[in-house]
Protein backbone atom coordinates (compact mmCIF):
# COMPACT_ATOMS: atom_id res chain seq x y z
CA UNK A 1 0.00 0.00 0.00
CA UNK A 2 1.19 3.49 -0.81
CA UNK A 3 2.32 5.24 2.38
CA UNK A 4 0.00 8.15 1.67
CA UNK A 5 -2.96 5.76 1.36
CA UNK A 6 -2.45 4.73 4.98
CA UNK A 7 -3.69 8.17 5.99
CA UNK A 8 -7.33 9.19 5.98
CA UNK A 9 -8.31 10.33 2.50
CA UNK A 10 -11.37 12.40 3.38
CA UNK A 11 -10.34 15.56 1.58
CA UNK A 12 -9.09 13.84 -1.57
CA UNK A 13 -12.19 11.67 -1.74
CA UNK A 14 -14.48 14.67 -1.29
CA UNK A 15 -12.71 16.53 -4.08
CA UNK A 16 -12.98 13.56 -6.44
CA UNK A 17 -16.64 12.95 -5.64
CA UNK A 18 -17.44 16.62 -6.29
CA UNK A 19 -15.78 16.43 -9.72
CA UNK A 20 -17.80 13.36 -10.66
CA UNK A 21 -21.03 14.79 -9.26
CA UNK A 22 -21.10 18.04 -11.24
CA UNK A 23 -23.79 17.93 -13.90
CA UNK A 24 -25.47 20.49 -16.16
CA UNK A 25 -28.27 20.89 -13.60
CA UNK A 26 -25.75 22.37 -11.15
CA UNK A 27 -24.90 25.17 -13.59
CA UNK A 28 -27.43 28.02 -13.79
CA UNK A 29 -27.91 29.70 -17.14
CA UNK A 30 -25.79 32.70 -16.14
CA UNK A 31 -22.88 30.41 -15.23
CA UNK A 32 -23.13 28.55 -18.54
CA UNK A 33 -23.09 31.98 -20.19
CA UNK A 34 -20.03 32.97 -18.11
CA UNK A 35 -18.14 29.82 -19.16
CA UNK A 36 -19.10 30.47 -22.78
CA UNK A 37 -17.64 33.97 -22.44
CA UNK A 38 -14.46 32.38 -21.07
CA UNK A 39 -14.14 30.19 -24.18
CA UNK A 40 -14.80 33.08 -26.57
CA UNK A 41 -12.30 35.31 -24.79
CA UNK A 42 -9.60 32.65 -24.43
CA UNK A 43 -9.84 31.59 -28.06
CA UNK A 44 -9.61 35.21 -29.18
CA UNK A 45 -6.55 35.72 -27.01
CA UNK A 46 -5.13 32.51 -28.45
CA UNK A 47 -5.52 33.71 -32.01
CA UNK A 48 -3.59 36.86 -31.18
CA UNK A 49 -1.06 34.79 -29.27
CA UNK A 50 -0.20 32.68 -32.30
CA UNK A 51 1.49 35.78 -33.75
CA UNK A 52 3.70 36.15 -30.68
CA UNK A 53 7.20 34.60 -30.57
CA UNK A 54 6.39 32.34 -27.63
CA UNK A 55 3.26 31.09 -29.38
CA UNK A 56 5.11 30.42 -32.60
CA UNK A 57 7.93 28.59 -30.83
CA UNK A 58 5.55 26.40 -28.81
CA UNK A 59 3.48 25.49 -31.87
CA UNK A 60 6.54 24.70 -33.99
CA UNK A 61 8.02 22.50 -31.28
CA UNK A 62 4.79 20.57 -30.78
CA UNK A 63 4.38 20.07 -34.53
CA UNK A 64 7.96 18.81 -34.82
CA UNK A 65 7.21 15.94 -32.44
CA UNK A 66 4.60 14.29 -34.64
CA UNK A 67 2.15 11.78 -33.21
CA UNK A 68 -1.57 11.14 -33.52
CA UNK A 69 -3.53 13.87 -35.29
CA UNK A 70 -6.20 14.11 -32.61
CA UNK A 71 -6.61 17.75 -31.65
CA UNK A 72 -6.39 21.08 -33.46
CA UNK A 73 -3.83 23.79 -32.91
CA UNK A 74 -5.80 27.02 -33.05
CA UNK A 75 -4.74 29.66 -35.54
CA UNK A 76 -3.43 29.42 -39.07
CA UNK A 77 -2.46 26.03 -40.41
CA UNK A 78 -5.07 23.68 -39.07
CA UNK A 79 -2.51 21.12 -37.95
CA UNK A 80 -3.64 18.43 -35.51
CA UNK A 81 -1.43 16.85 -32.87
CA UNK A 82 -1.85 14.60 -29.82
CA UNK A 83 -4.36 16.03 -27.35
CA UNK A 84 -1.88 16.73 -24.55
CA UNK A 85 0.45 18.54 -26.93
CA UNK A 86 -2.39 20.62 -28.37
CA UNK A 87 -3.30 21.59 -24.81
CA UNK A 88 0.27 22.73 -24.20
CA UNK A 89 0.65 24.82 -27.36
CA UNK A 90 -2.84 26.32 -27.17
CA UNK A 91 -2.30 27.16 -23.50
CA UNK A 92 0.88 29.06 -24.36
CA UNK A 93 -0.79 31.03 -27.15
CA UNK A 94 -3.83 31.90 -25.02
CA UNK A 95 -1.63 33.27 -22.24
CA UNK A 96 1.09 34.78 -24.44
CA UNK A 97 -0.25 38.35 -24.22
CA UNK A 98 -1.52 38.21 -20.61
CA UNK A 99 -4.81 39.37 -22.11
CA UNK A 100 -6.82 36.42 -20.85
CA UNK A 101 -9.28 36.17 -17.96
CA UNK A 102 -8.43 35.44 -14.35
CA UNK A 103 -10.04 34.81 -10.98
CA UNK A 104 -9.49 38.00 -9.02
CA UNK A 105 -10.29 36.44 -5.65
CA UNK A 106 -8.45 33.16 -6.17
CA UNK A 107 -5.36 34.63 -7.88
CA UNK A 108 -5.07 32.34 -10.88
CA UNK A 109 -5.81 32.34 -14.63
CA UNK A 110 -8.37 29.54 -15.04
CA UNK A 111 -9.36 29.56 -18.70
CA UNK A 112 -5.89 29.40 -20.29
CA UNK A 113 -5.45 26.12 -18.43
CA UNK A 114 -8.92 24.55 -18.57
CA UNK A 115 -10.03 25.64 -22.06
CA UNK A 116 -7.00 24.11 -23.87
CA UNK A 117 -7.29 20.90 -21.85
CA UNK A 118 -11.01 20.22 -22.31
CA UNK A 119 -11.12 21.49 -25.89
CA UNK A 120 -8.29 19.19 -26.99
CA UNK A 121 -9.81 16.14 -25.29
CA UNK A 122 -13.33 17.10 -26.27
CA UNK A 123 -12.37 17.20 -29.94
CA UNK A 124 -10.66 13.83 -29.76
CA UNK A 125 -13.46 12.17 -27.80
CA UNK A 126 -16.32 13.64 -29.83
CA UNK A 127 -17.74 15.28 -26.70
CA UNK A 128 -20.60 17.76 -26.89
CA UNK A 129 -20.29 21.44 -26.15
CA UNK A 130 -22.12 20.98 -22.87
CA UNK A 131 -19.76 18.13 -21.92
CA UNK A 132 -16.91 20.60 -22.35
CA UNK A 133 -18.72 23.27 -20.32
CA UNK A 134 -19.31 20.85 -17.44
CA UNK A 135 -15.69 19.66 -17.53
CA UNK A 136 -14.50 23.28 -17.38
CA UNK A 137 -16.77 23.81 -14.36
CA UNK A 138 -15.35 20.72 -12.64
CA UNK A 139 -11.80 21.97 -13.15
CA UNK A 140 -12.66 25.46 -11.97
CA UNK A 141 -14.43 24.23 -8.84
CA UNK A 142 -11.54 21.96 -7.87
CA UNK A 143 -8.82 24.55 -8.48
CA UNK A 144 -10.63 27.54 -6.97
CA UNK A 145 -11.35 25.68 -3.73
CA UNK A 146 -7.68 24.76 -3.39
CA UNK A 147 -6.65 28.32 -4.19
CA UNK A 148 -9.17 29.71 -1.69
CA UNK A 149 -7.28 28.01 1.13
CA UNK A 150 -3.70 28.35 -0.11
CA UNK A 151 -3.74 31.89 -1.50
CA UNK A 152 -2.65 34.62 -1.06
CA UNK A 153 0.17 33.09 1.04
CA UNK A 154 1.06 30.45 -1.55
CA UNK A 155 1.27 33.10 -4.27
CA UNK A 156 3.24 35.45 -2.01
CA UNK A 157 5.92 32.78 -1.53
CA UNK A 158 6.69 33.00 -5.25
CA UNK A 159 4.54 30.24 -6.70
CA UNK A 160 2.51 30.98 -9.83
CA UNK A 161 -0.79 29.40 -8.85
CA UNK A 162 -2.04 29.29 -12.45
CA UNK A 163 0.51 26.50 -12.82
CA UNK A 164 0.82 25.01 -9.35
CA UNK A 165 -2.94 24.89 -8.68
CA UNK A 166 -4.29 25.20 -12.22
CA UNK A 167 -2.66 21.93 -13.26
CA UNK A 168 -4.64 20.07 -10.62
CA UNK A 169 -7.82 21.68 -11.88
CA UNK A 170 -6.90 20.72 -15.44
CA UNK A 171 -6.51 17.10 -14.34
CA UNK A 172 -9.92 17.23 -12.69
CA UNK A 173 -11.47 18.78 -15.80
CA UNK A 174 -9.84 16.25 -18.12
CA UNK A 175 -10.82 13.34 -15.88
CA UNK A 176 -14.43 14.57 -15.81
CA UNK A 177 -14.50 14.80 -19.60
CA UNK A 178 -13.12 11.27 -19.90
CA UNK A 179 -15.87 10.03 -17.56
CA UNK A 180 -13.51 8.65 -14.90
CA UNK A 181 -14.95 7.51 -11.58
CA UNK A 182 -14.03 9.15 -8.28
CA UNK A 183 -11.14 6.77 -7.61
CA UNK A 184 -9.54 7.53 -11.00
CA UNK A 185 -10.21 11.27 -10.61
CA UNK A 186 -8.26 11.20 -7.34
CA UNK A 187 -5.42 9.39 -9.08
CA UNK A 188 -5.38 11.89 -11.96
CA UNK A 189 -5.18 14.85 -9.59
CA UNK A 190 -2.45 13.10 -7.59
CA UNK A 191 -0.40 12.55 -10.74
CA UNK A 192 -0.80 16.22 -11.67
CA UNK A 193 0.16 17.26 -8.14
CA UNK A 194 3.63 15.82 -8.68
CA UNK A 195 4.05 18.03 -11.74
CA UNK A 196 2.95 21.20 -9.95
CA UNK A 197 5.45 24.00 -10.45
CA UNK A 198 5.87 27.51 -11.76
CA UNK A 199 7.91 30.35 -10.25
CA UNK A 200 6.87 34.01 -10.41
CA UNK A 201 10.52 34.90 -10.82
CA UNK A 202 9.86 34.12 -14.49
CA UNK A 203 7.18 36.81 -14.86
CA UNK A 204 8.01 39.11 -17.74
CA UNK A 205 9.50 36.28 -19.81
CA UNK A 206 8.16 33.65 -22.20
CA UNK A 207 8.03 31.17 -19.33
CA UNK A 208 4.93 32.76 -17.80
CA UNK A 209 2.68 31.66 -20.69
CA UNK A 210 4.50 28.33 -20.67
CA UNK A 211 3.17 27.89 -17.13
CA UNK A 212 -0.36 27.82 -18.54
CA UNK A 213 0.62 25.42 -21.32
CA UNK A 214 2.43 23.13 -18.90
CA UNK A 215 -0.54 23.03 -16.53
CA UNK A 216 -2.92 22.14 -19.37
CA UNK A 217 -0.52 19.50 -20.70
CA UNK A 218 0.05 17.87 -17.31
CA UNK A 219 -3.67 17.89 -16.59
CA UNK A 220 -4.47 16.02 -19.80
CA UNK A 221 -1.52 13.64 -19.38
CA UNK A 222 -2.48 12.88 -15.78
CA UNK A 223 -6.08 12.06 -16.69
CA UNK A 224 -5.00 9.88 -19.60
CA UNK A 225 -2.53 7.97 -17.44
CA UNK A 226 -5.15 7.49 -14.73
CA UNK A 227 -7.63 6.21 -17.33
CA UNK A 228 -5.04 3.60 -18.39
CA UNK A 229 -4.59 2.33 -14.85
CA UNK A 230 -1.57 4.31 -13.67
CA UNK A 231 -1.31 4.33 -9.88
CA UNK A 232 -0.80 7.26 -7.52
CA UNK A 233 -1.63 8.34 -4.00
CA UNK A 234 -5.35 8.42 -3.38
CA UNK A 235 -4.84 10.79 -0.48
CA UNK A 236 -2.93 13.61 -2.15
CA UNK A 237 -4.58 16.26 0.05
CA UNK A 238 -4.42 14.26 3.28
CA UNK A 239 -1.73 13.40 5.79
CA UNK A 240 2.03 13.86 5.88
CA UNK A 241 3.81 15.25 2.80
CA UNK A 242 0.46 15.92 1.13
CA UNK A 243 0.08 18.56 -1.53
CA UNK A 244 -1.32 21.11 0.85
CA UNK A 245 1.30 20.42 3.52
CA UNK A 246 4.07 21.04 0.99
CA UNK A 247 2.57 24.08 -0.71
CA UNK A 248 0.93 26.00 2.13
CA UNK A 249 2.38 28.11 4.93
CA UNK A 250 1.99 26.96 8.51
CA UNK A 251 -0.61 29.65 9.16
CA UNK A 252 -2.60 28.83 6.01
CA UNK A 253 -5.93 27.06 6.76
CA UNK A 254 -6.03 23.39 5.85
CA UNK A 255 -8.39 22.04 3.24
CA UNK A 256 -11.25 19.94 4.57
CA UNK A 257 -13.89 17.72 3.02
CA UNK A 258 -16.40 20.53 3.64
CA UNK A 259 -14.53 22.65 1.07
CA UNK A 260 -15.65 20.31 -1.73
CA UNK A 261 -19.44 20.39 -1.63
CA UNK A 262 -21.73 21.72 -4.32
CA UNK A 263 -23.79 23.80 -1.89
CA UNK A 264 -22.30 26.96 -3.39
CA UNK A 265 -20.34 27.19 -6.61
CA UNK A 266 -16.99 28.94 -6.70
CA UNK A 267 -17.95 30.05 -10.19
CA UNK A 268 -20.59 32.15 -8.44
CA UNK A 269 -18.56 33.20 -5.41
CA UNK A 270 -15.24 34.08 -7.05
CA UNK A 271 -16.20 34.22 -10.72
CA UNK A 272 -14.16 35.08 -13.79
CA UNK A 273 -12.72 38.51 -14.54
CA UNK A 274 -12.11 39.57 -18.15
CA UNK A 275 -9.35 41.95 -19.20
CA UNK A 276 -9.53 45.18 -21.17
CA UNK A 277 -5.77 45.61 -21.34
CA UNK A 278 -2.89 43.46 -22.57
CA UNK A 279 -0.97 43.34 -19.30
CA UNK A 280 -0.97 42.04 -15.75
CA UNK A 281 -4.31 42.49 -14.00
CA UNK A 282 -2.63 44.29 -11.11
CA UNK A 283 -2.13 47.28 -13.46
CA UNK A 284 -5.69 47.52 -14.75
CA UNK A 285 -7.21 49.80 -12.11
CA UNK A 286 -4.33 52.24 -12.60
CA UNK A 287 -4.89 52.12 -16.36
CA UNK A 288 -8.60 52.81 -15.92
CA UNK A 289 -7.69 55.78 -13.71
CA UNK A 290 -5.11 57.32 -16.06
CA UNK A 291 -7.34 56.88 -19.11
CA UNK A 292 -10.33 58.44 -17.36
CA UNK A 293 -8.20 61.36 -16.19
CA UNK A 294 -6.89 61.77 -19.73
CA UNK A 295 -10.40 61.78 -21.20
CA UNK A 296 -11.84 64.13 -18.59
CA UNK A 297 -9.04 66.68 -18.62
CA UNK A 298 -7.70 66.32 -22.16
CA UNK A 299 -4.27 65.34 -20.90
CA UNK A 300 -1.37 64.99 -23.31
CA UNK A 301 2.15 63.76 -22.49
CA UNK A 302 3.48 67.32 -22.71
CA UNK A 303 0.94 68.48 -20.11
CA UNK A 304 2.06 65.90 -17.54
CA UNK A 305 4.84 66.83 -15.15
CA UNK A 306 4.65 63.61 -13.13
CA UNK A 307 2.45 60.64 -12.33
CA UNK A 308 2.34 58.91 -8.96
CA UNK A 309 0.70 55.50 -8.68
CA UNK A 310 -0.09 54.01 -5.27
CA UNK A 311 -0.21 50.22 -5.13
CA UNK A 312 -1.00 47.52 -2.59
CA UNK A 313 1.97 46.30 -0.48
CA UNK A 314 1.99 42.97 -2.33
CA UNK A 315 1.73 44.43 -5.83
CA UNK A 316 5.53 44.93 -6.22
CA UNK A 317 5.94 41.16 -5.83
CA UNK A 318 4.01 40.80 -9.10
CA UNK A 319 4.93 43.98 -10.96
CA UNK A 320 8.61 43.22 -10.88
CA UNK A 321 9.77 45.38 -13.80
CA UNK A 322 10.20 49.16 -13.54
CA UNK A 323 11.87 49.63 -16.92
CA UNK A 324 10.52 47.75 -19.93
CA UNK A 325 13.04 46.47 -22.47
CA UNK A 326 10.78 43.77 -23.95
CA UNK A 327 7.01 43.41 -24.49
CA UNK A 328 6.95 40.69 -21.82
CA UNK A 329 8.52 43.07 -19.29
CA UNK A 330 6.18 45.86 -20.37
CA UNK A 331 3.17 43.78 -19.34
CA UNK A 332 4.52 43.76 -15.78
CA UNK A 333 5.71 47.38 -15.71
CA UNK A 334 3.36 50.02 -14.29
CA UNK A 335 5.59 52.85 -15.44
CA UNK A 336 5.61 51.82 -19.10
CA UNK A 337 1.93 50.81 -19.12
CA UNK A 338 0.71 54.15 -17.79
CA UNK A 339 3.01 56.09 -20.12
CA UNK A 340 1.94 54.28 -23.28
CA UNK A 341 -1.75 54.42 -22.28
CA UNK A 342 -1.53 58.16 -21.66
CA UNK A 343 0.17 58.60 -25.04
CA UNK A 344 -1.99 56.27 -27.15
CA UNK A 345 -5.29 56.29 -25.26
CA UNK A 346 -5.22 52.52 -24.77
CA UNK A 347 -3.09 49.62 -23.57
CA UNK A 348 -3.92 46.88 -26.05
CA UNK A 349 -1.94 44.55 -28.27
CA UNK A 350 -0.27 47.33 -30.33
CA UNK A 351 1.02 49.03 -27.19
CA UNK A 352 3.13 46.03 -26.14
CA UNK A 353 5.37 45.54 -29.16
CA UNK A 354 9.08 46.00 -29.80
CA UNK A 355 8.28 48.97 -32.04
CA UNK A 356 6.20 50.76 -29.40
CA UNK A 357 8.77 50.09 -26.71
CA UNK A 358 11.41 51.70 -28.90
CA UNK A 359 9.62 55.07 -28.90
CA UNK A 360 11.89 57.40 -26.90
CA UNK A 361 8.98 59.71 -26.08
CA UNK A 362 7.07 56.90 -24.35
CA UNK A 363 10.17 55.76 -22.48
CA UNK A 364 10.88 59.34 -21.37
CA UNK A 365 7.31 59.70 -20.11
CA UNK A 366 7.61 56.40 -18.22
CA UNK A 367 10.49 57.94 -16.24
CA UNK A 368 8.02 60.55 -14.97
CA UNK A 369 5.90 57.79 -13.42
CA UNK A 370 6.59 56.91 -9.78
CA UNK A 371 5.16 53.76 -8.24
CA UNK A 372 4.94 53.60 -4.45
CA UNK A 373 3.37 51.32 -1.85
CA UNK A 374 0.38 52.60 0.12
CA UNK A 375 -0.17 50.43 3.20
CA UNK A 376 -3.69 51.81 3.52
CA UNK A 377 -4.75 49.96 0.38
CA UNK A 378 -4.26 46.66 2.20
CA UNK A 379 -7.26 47.41 4.40
CA UNK A 380 -9.71 48.67 1.81
CA UNK A 381 -10.69 45.39 0.14
CA UNK A 382 -10.14 41.67 0.57
CA UNK A 383 -6.52 40.57 0.48
CA UNK A 384 -6.55 39.33 -3.10
CA UNK A 385 -8.84 42.02 -4.51
CA UNK A 386 -6.79 44.84 -3.03
CA UNK A 387 -3.66 43.74 -4.89
CA UNK A 388 -5.34 45.00 -8.06
CA UNK A 389 -6.26 48.37 -6.54
CA UNK A 390 -4.43 51.64 -7.25
CA UNK A 391 -4.67 55.39 -6.79
CA UNK A 392 -3.25 57.59 -9.57
CA UNK A 393 -2.19 61.21 -9.03
CA UNK A 394 -1.14 63.43 -11.95
CA UNK A 395 0.75 66.69 -11.53
CA UNK A 396 0.29 68.85 -14.63
CA UNK A 397 2.77 71.34 -16.03
CA UNK A 398 0.33 74.16 -15.29
CA UNK A 399 0.27 73.32 -11.58
CA UNK A 400 -2.89 71.22 -11.22
CA UNK A 401 -3.09 68.07 -9.09
CA UNK A 402 -5.49 65.45 -10.45
CA UNK A 403 -6.22 62.30 -8.44
CA UNK A 404 -8.41 59.36 -9.41
CA UNK A 405 -9.25 55.92 -8.10
CA UNK A 406 -11.61 53.40 -9.67
CA UNK A 407 -12.87 49.97 -8.55
CA UNK A 408 -10.61 47.18 -9.81
CA UNK A 409 -11.80 45.26 -12.86
CA UNK A 410 -15.20 46.42 -13.94
CA UNK A 411 -17.29 43.69 -15.60
CA UNK A 412 -17.25 43.37 -19.39
CA UNK A 413 -20.46 42.91 -21.36
CA UNK A 414 -20.91 40.54 -24.28
CA UNK A 415 -20.67 43.55 -26.60
CA UNK A 416 -17.32 44.55 -25.13
CA UNK A 417 -15.99 40.99 -25.25
CA UNK A 418 -17.03 40.59 -28.87
CA UNK A 419 -15.29 43.84 -29.75
CA UNK A 420 -12.16 42.58 -28.01
CA UNK A 421 -12.46 39.23 -29.79
CA UNK A 422 -12.74 40.82 -33.21
CA UNK A 423 -9.72 42.99 -32.56
CA UNK A 424 -7.64 39.98 -31.49
CA UNK A 425 -8.87 37.69 -34.27
CA UNK A 426 -8.10 40.31 -36.92
CA UNK A 427 -4.41 39.76 -36.23
CA UNK A 428 -4.73 36.28 -37.76
CA UNK A 429 -8.08 35.87 -39.55
CA UNK A 430 -9.94 37.85 -42.17
CA UNK A 431 -13.33 39.22 -41.15
CA UNK A 432 -15.45 36.34 -42.47
CA UNK A 433 -13.33 33.71 -40.74
CA UNK A 434 -13.36 35.65 -37.46
CA UNK A 435 -17.15 36.07 -37.55
CA UNK A 436 -17.69 32.37 -38.26
CA UNK A 437 -15.37 31.40 -35.40
CA UNK A 438 -17.12 33.82 -33.03
CA UNK A 439 -20.58 32.50 -33.91
CA UNK A 440 -19.44 28.91 -33.30
CA UNK A 441 -17.87 29.80 -29.95
CA UNK A 442 -20.98 31.65 -28.80
CA UNK A 443 -23.02 28.52 -29.58
CA UNK A 444 -20.76 26.28 -27.45
CA UNK A 445 -23.44 24.88 -25.09
CA UNK A 446 -25.56 23.77 -28.07
CA UNK A 447 -22.78 22.15 -30.12
CA UNK A 448 -23.18 18.43 -30.70
CA UNK A 449 -19.45 18.06 -31.36
CA UNK A 450 -16.90 20.22 -29.50
CA UNK A 451 -14.47 19.53 -32.32
CA UNK A 452 -16.56 21.89 -34.43
CA UNK A 453 -15.38 24.70 -32.18
CA UNK A 454 -11.71 23.73 -32.33
CA UNK A 455 -11.79 23.44 -36.11
CA UNK A 456 -13.58 26.79 -36.49
CA UNK A 457 -10.40 28.41 -35.21
CA UNK A 458 -8.20 26.67 -37.75
CA UNK A 459 -8.56 24.33 -40.71
CA UNK A 460 -11.17 25.87 -43.00
CA UNK A 461 -10.70 29.19 -41.23
CA UNK A 462 -7.04 29.13 -42.18
CA UNK A 463 -8.05 29.65 -45.80
CA UNK A 464 -9.23 33.08 -44.73
CA UNK A 465 -6.10 34.15 -42.96
CA UNK A 466 -5.40 37.85 -43.49
CA UNK A 467 -2.56 38.73 -45.78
Amino acid sequence: MNVADAHASEVTQAMAEMVVAIEPRHLPADIVDLITKAFVDSLGCGLAGTAQPEGQIARAWVESLGGAADSTLIGAGGNRVPAAMAALANGVTMHALDYDDFSLKRMLHPSVVFVPAVLALGEREGASGMDVVVAYAAGYEAAARIAKQLNPDHYARGWHSTSTIGGLGAAAAAARLLGLDAERVAVAVAIAASSAGGLRNNFGTMVKPLHAGNAAFHGVAAAELAARGFSASKAIFDGDRSYQEVYRNEETPELSARDFTLDKLELVESGITFKRYTCCGAIHAALDAILELTAEHGLTPDAVASVRCAVHPRAPEILIHHVAATPEQGRFCVEYSLAVALTDGHAGVPQYTEERLADPAVQELSRRVEVYVDDALAFNEGAATAISNSVVTVETTDGRTLEHRVPPHRPMSWEELERKFRSSAAIVLAKDGAEAALATARALPELEDAGTLARAFSGAAAAQVSE
